[in-house]
């Protein structure tokens, strides 16, 4: 509708890709939890929901983050599983129709997908699939051998070397990795302390799961979606 917060090709809320396909991703997921459930029982309202499915696909395939597409797979195989755990073949059946469902209408969306076929190009150029991440896990790795316990500092990344430290003079940084990050900023103690609450979210959902067993399997889907995406984001 023409509104414009940022320049280049990622407008709206979000300025940034790595913005843009983790909220695609959870809204995806999101509509895809309310449809299974029949969260509205009008053809309206389902019609609603499965607008929202395509539009978060489409800006998610335009956002181009391998990471986060991976991510949504996975949680979206943990999902369809979790709810369909006693009827296996169920789990296929849905599986298998919705791998359908994608080759069907395949010319509808490829075309959107140039900019990650670009990514995937310039990768096998480099001779990596994870060229653009490779320097800056290197030197987070780096960053916390100089400093294992504490880290060296939230939100800080060393200058000493600009390969691997995407860094700008507003204080914002890209490092490659959220989990290197929370390693790398905060050390052994950050980390533990990091993964516990982390493990600790999956551990209390898991606890609850029988009281609604399709709202904590989206959830659970959720959460291993965000520790799949902040291994690359």
């Amino acid at each position: 509708i023409g509104i414009s917060y940022a320049t280049g090709h990622f407008v709206g809320i979000t300025t940034h890709s790595m913005l843009v396909a983790p909220i695609s991703a959870n809204v995806f997921m999101g509509n895809i939890y309310l449809l299974t459930r029949n969260y509205h029982s009008k053809y309206w309202g389902k019609l609603y929901f499965a607008i929202l499915l395509i539009c978060s696909f489409v800006t998610l395939l335009l956002a181009a983050s391998r990471a986060a597409i991976i991510g949504l797979i996975v949680a979206l195989v943990f999902y369809f599983y979790e709810i369909n755990k006693a009827h296996f073949l169920k789990f296929l059946y849905i599986i298998g129709l919705i791998v359908l469902l994608l080759l069907i209408t395949y010319s509808f969306w490829s075309p959107y997908l140039d900019n990650l076929n670009r990514k995937n190009d310039y990768a096998i150029e480099q001779g990596s699939m994870i060229s653009s991440r490779d320097e800056h896990w290197k030197k987070r790795f780096v960053e916390f051998k100089s400093s294992p316990f504490v880290g060296i500092g939230f939100s800080s990344v060393s200058l000493n070397n600009p390969e691997g430290s995407t860094f700008s003079s507003d204080g914002q940084v890209e490092t490659g990795s959220s989990w290197l990050s929370v390693l790398s900023m905060t050390g052994i103690f950050g980390f533990i302390v990091f993964l516990y609450l982390f493990l600790r979210a999956g551990i209390d959902l898991l606890k609850l799961k029988r009281k609604n067993p399709y709202f904590i399997s989206y959830l659970l889907s959720l959460l291993i979606f965000w520790a799949f995406h902040m291994i690359a984001e």
